[in-house]
C-alpha cells in the first residue's frame, strides 16, 4: 500500500511546492489506475484536495475531494469517508 510517486507528492506538498506536488499526484494516479490500487488512488485524490484546501485553492480542491468521496463510498472506506466529509465542510 505504497507508491513512491505518491510519497514524492506528499513531500512536495509539505515543502509548499504545490505545482511539483500536483505533477507527482498526477503521475501516481496513472500508475495506481493501472495497478487497480483503488484505495491508494482514492487517498491520492484526498491528499491532493487536502493540500489545495490548505493552500486556499478551494475551487481546485473540490473536484479531487468529490472524486475521493465517491471512491471512498464505493470501496467502503468509512474512516476515510468521514475525513473527506469533514474536509468538505471547510470548502465554500
Amino acid at each position: 500500500m505504497m507508491d513512491l510517486r505518491l510519497s514524492l507528492a506528499r513531500l512536495c506538498a509539505l515543502d509548499d511546492r504545490l505545482d511539483e506536488a500536483g505533477h507527482w499526484f498526477a503521475q501516481a494516479r496513472l500508475v495506481l489506475e493501472e495497478q487497480e490500487a483503488r484505495p491508494l488512488r482514492a487517498i491520492a485524490d484526498f491528499d491532493q484536495a487536502l493540500m489545495l484546501t490548505r493552500a486556499e485553492r478551494h475551487r481546485q480542491a473540490r473536484p479531487y475531494l468529490n472524486a475521493a468521496i465517491g471512491q471512498f463510498q464505493r470501496i467502503g472506506m468509512t474512516g476515510w469517508l468521514r475525513r473527506a466529509e469533514q474536509l468538505a465542510t471547510l470548502l465554500p
